[in-house]
Formats: structure tokens, C-alpha cells, sequence
């Protein structure tokens, strides 16, 4: 089950065209709809992937340094 939804995730991330953001700072963010949840993602840099995923009941900005760290490194 965790497998399949990580696979639903990260195809919706490739093939998602609704993105929301600017391409001068490089950073896009939107919403996937993967098996009936709604989930944020956001988009940081250049370069090979890489999925930041948190725990319940944790947010996104948990990873805010990392992703501008790590986009820097890129």
C-alpha cells in the first residue's frame, strides 16, 4: 500500500502541469490529487530529484532551510 502511494505521488509530481510559482527563482508549488488525498508539494532547484516527506502532524516548512540549502548546493 505505502509503495503504491509513494509511485501515485512521485508520477503526479513528474506529469503535473499545474504548477504555481515563478520559474525566475526556480521554485513551483501546487496541489496533486493522488488517490483522493490532496497533497502540496513544492519544487526547489535544479538537478536530481529529491522527495522530502514529513510525518503526521508536521508541515512542509519543517523542511524549509533544507530546501533552500540543498537548492543552493544544486
Amino acid at each position: 500500500m505505502k509503495h503504491r502511494l509513494m509511485t501515485a505521488l512521485i508520477a503526479g509530481l513528474i506529469t503535473s502541469t499545474a504548477h504555481a510559482g515563478s520559474a525566475e527563482t526556480g521554485r513551483m508549488e501546487g496541489m496533486l490529487s493522488v488517490n483522493g488525498a490532496q497533497i502540496h508539494y513544492v519544487s526547489v532547484g535544479q538537478g536530481t530529484p529529491m522527495l522530502l516527506l514529513h510525518g503526521y502532524p508536521l508541515s512542509g516548512e519543517l523542511f524549509s532551510r533544507n530546501r533552500d540549502a540543498l537548492a543552493a548546493a544544486g
